[in-house]
């Protein structure tokens, strides 16, 4: 059954990784650099996991798959910033929030968590951006795929060179 996940991540250096895997292979990523010295610990992430039959195997159907189903996950994404506005007890990581109208045979959740010095505010945020950029983010994760693709064919290096130094610390 294919397995679909978007995620975004924070790193403590302000570095934000965002990328799209199917069958836990990386299929598109970008990687915006952070400020001062390098520093790969998290301060949050967000994962949008999504499993089941109806989920295309072919990476470029599985990107128009996730655009395609924007309503349920932008919903998601907004219950789940309603929720936790007023904050987050510190003992409930990962949080997690179903992901309701996806197609039958499909299910979804999300789950995000964060060092326990961030505060659910801050995360409350990152949701509500994440569900407001939703079309513009995976575009913009595609274009990083295609901008590595063709940095490969340009310098000639294997595809799974660049696939495997995108995928998630």
């Amino acid at each position: 059954m294919p397995k679909l996940v978007l995620y975004q991540q924070k790193r403590v250096d302000g570095g934000v990784r965002t990328g799209i895997e199917l069958d836990d292979a990386t299929i598109a990523s970008r990687f915006d650099e952070g400020r001062g010295p390098p520093e790969p610990a998290l301060l949050w992430y967000v994962d949008i996991r999504c499993e089941g039959r109806r989920i295309p195997s072919d990476p470029s159907h599985a990107i128009a798959w996730l655009l395609k189903n924007a309503d349920a996950f932008t919903t998601a994404l907004d219950d789940g910033a309603r929720k936790f506005n007023t904050g987050i007890d510190g003992n409930a990581w990962p949080l997690r929030l179903p992901v309701q109208g996806l197609p039958s045979g499909t299910h979804g959740e999300i789950a995000c968590s964060s060092m326990r010095r961030v505060s659910g505010r801050e995360l409350t945020r990152v949701l509500h951006t994440l569900s407001n950029s939703w079309d513009e983010l995976i575009r913009s994760v595609e274009t990083a795929r295609v901008s590595n693709a063709e940095t490969c064919a340009r310098h000639q290096y294997p595809p799974e060179l660049l696939e495997s130094s995108a995928t998630r610390p």
